[in-house]
């Protein structure tokens, strides 16, 4: 199977859970749907054109987190704009303050945000057409449209762009299992992590679950028809776990991989 995969970088991430009405919480991660929206701006699709083309039964991605990752909240000063003076502030019932959750990296001064992206062609899919329109954005590095961490504001690029044509796809039967990607938490039976000193100890505060958007339906309304649960390591060291179901090696780079279900 032909597996591209490439890094998604920037200063700040935001991206807004979707039950959060009152405060703008934050996924650590960004969901599918998101990484969806990114592939759609490089290769120019418009706006809700792609739910179909990039479901998850044409188009396969994986995700890694290879760097350590922390939230912190901020509070945003809104302005209610009535007439063109407002714009200047001064009244203090002019002003909401809203909690607003970013994402960034460990070390605020030196680290930046970086998402590890995989892509591959679903299995007897007719998505090849979208599939080579991806391809040739990432070896050309060209974006129709800016990318963004979400916010529009918190503007990305795109680095370590690698085309890996040998990735085999493997079955585990409750096997023991080192993956570089997030986990699909039906898969996974259990993690296999022998504390014998500490920095296997503090490995443990960088796992998390969450559950995520994963497609939409295509009917323009953004409605959310599929849900990922996925658990991940933040930071560059594998993902040690009993798991049941299919992965990927990908021989050039020695990596285990799984695509969000």
């Amino acid at each position: 199977m032909d597996i591209a995969s490439f890094d998604i970088v920037g200063k700040f991430a935001h991206f807004r859970k979707f039950y959060s009405n009152s405060t703008a919480l934050s996924f650590t991660v960004p969901p599918r749907t998101t990484i969806m929206g990114m592939l759609a701006a490089m290769a120019g699709r418009a706006k809700e054109a792609y739910y179909d083309d990039f479901a998850s039964e044409r188009l396969l991605l994986g995700l890694e987190t290879p760097v350590r990752l922390k939230k912190t909240i901020h509070r945003l000063n809104h302005l209610k704009i009535e007439k063109d003076s407002d714009f200047r502030g001064g009244r203090d019932d002019k002003h909401t303050q809203t909690p607003f959750e970013v994402v960034t990296g460990a070390d605020l001064r030196r680290d930046l945000v970086r998402y590890r992206i995989y892509v591959a062609g679903a299995l007897e899919s007719n998505g090849a057409e979208s599939l080579r329109e991806i391809y040739d954005a990432l070896e050309n590095r060209r974006s129709v449209f800016n990318l963004s961490l979400g916010a529009a504001n918190f503007v990305a690029s795109v680095e370590n762009v690698r085309f890996d044509y040998d990735a085999e796809r493997r079955e585990a039967n409750s096997e023991d299992v080192e993956l570089q990607s997030a986990v699909n938490v039906e898969t996974l039976e259990r993690l296999n992590y022998k504390v014998e000193n500490e920095d296997e100890r503090e490995l443990f505060q960088y796992i998390e679950e969450e559950q995520l958007p994963a497609d939409f339906k295509a009917d323009g309304d953004r409605e959310v028809r599929k849900m990922n649960r996925i658990l991940y390591l933040m930071g560059d060291a594998p993902l040690k776990a009993i798991i049941k179901g299919a992965y990927y090696h990908v021989g050039s780079a020695n990596i285990n991989i799984q695509f969000l279900d």
